[in-house]
C-alpha cells in the first residue's frame, strides 16, 4: 500500500468520514465491476457492497492494517458474496464455490476489430475463455484485468505468488494449444494495464 492509501486508512480508523468517502469512491467501481464476475445477481451485488463498506464503517477502528487495501476490499467483498449467497440460497456444502459463476469477458472497443477475421477470433476467444473452470477466470480477471501482480493475487486468494506464476503459465499455455494466435491477444490485454 503506498504512503498516502496509509495514511487515509489510518485517518479512517480514526474516525474520519473524508477518509472513508476517499476509500469508497476509489474502489466502489473496481468492487462492482469484480463482483459482478462473481454473481449475476444484481440484488445480492449491491447488498454485498454495501455490507462490505457498512462493516468497514462500524469495525474501523478494530481493523488491521492490510498490505494492500486493493485486494484487501476484493477479498472481503468475495466472502460476502459467498456468504449471502448461501444464506439467500440455502447451500450447505462448498460446492457452491464452484456453482459461483465468475465470468470474464473482453473488453474491445468496436474501432480496434477491423476485420470479420479479427472479430471471429475474438469470438472464439471469449469463448474459450467461458470454457475455463471459474478459479481460472478469476486468475485471468485479477492478472489482466485488474493489473494485480502474483503476490497480490495470492494475497486475495490465499495461495502463494509462485503458484499463482505457475497456475496462470499453465492456463496460458492451455489456451495457446487452442487458439494459435492467442499470445498477440494476450500480449496487447497485458500490456493494455
Amino acid at each position: 500500500m503506498t504512503e498516502y492509501w496509509k495514511v487515509v486508512w489510518e485517518s479512517f480508523k480514526n474516525g474520519s468520514v473524508s477518509s472513508f468517502k476517499l476509500i469508497y469512491h476509489e474502489y466502489i467501481d473496481l468492487l462492482y465491476a469484480y463482483g459482478s464476475k462473481i454473481t449475476s445477481d444484481e440484488e445480492i451485488l449491491k447488498d454485498s457492497v454495501q455490507q462490505l463498506f457498512l462493516e468497514l464503517y462500524t469495525s474501523g477502528k478494530n481493523l488491521s492494517n492490510p498490505g494492500n487495501l486493493k485486494y484487501y476490499l476484493l477479498k472481503a467483498l468475495k466472502i460476502i458474496i459467498i456468504h449471502e449467497i448461501k444464506k439467500r440460497y440455502k447451500y450447505t456444502s462448498f460446492e457452491l464455490v464452484d456453482s459461483i459463476k465468475f465470468e470474464l469477458e473482453l473488453d474491445v472497443e468496436s474501432e480496434v476489430i477491423e476485420t470479420e477475421e479479427k472479430s471471429a477470433k475474438i469470438k472464439f476467444l471469449q469463448k474459450t475463455l467461458s470454457d475455463l473452470p471459474p478459479e481460472k477466470r478469476e486468475l485471468l480477471f485479477l492478472k489482466f484485468y485488474s493489473g494485480f501482480n502474483n503476490e497480490e493475487i495470492g494475497g486475495a486468494l490465499g495461495l502463494k505468488a509462485e503458484t499463482v506464476k505457475k497456475r496462470i503459465y499453465r492456463i496460458l499455455k492451455q489456451l495457446h494449444i487452442q487458439f494459435r494466435d492467442l499470445p498477440i491477444i494476450l500480449f496487447s490485454l497485458y500490456y493494455k494495464i
